[in-house]
């Protein structure tokens, strides 16, 4: 059941949470 999880769409979301997260740092890194 835990495999079916992983269908793409929890991929998708951990790929975005990641990107944004990447770009905030960026965002942060530059207001300093």
């Amino acid at each position: 059941m835990f495999f079916f999880i992983w269908d793409g769409e929890v991929l998708k979301f951990i790929l975005s949470l990641f990107f944004i997260s990447k770009k905030n740092y960026n965002l942060f890194s530059l207001k300093k």
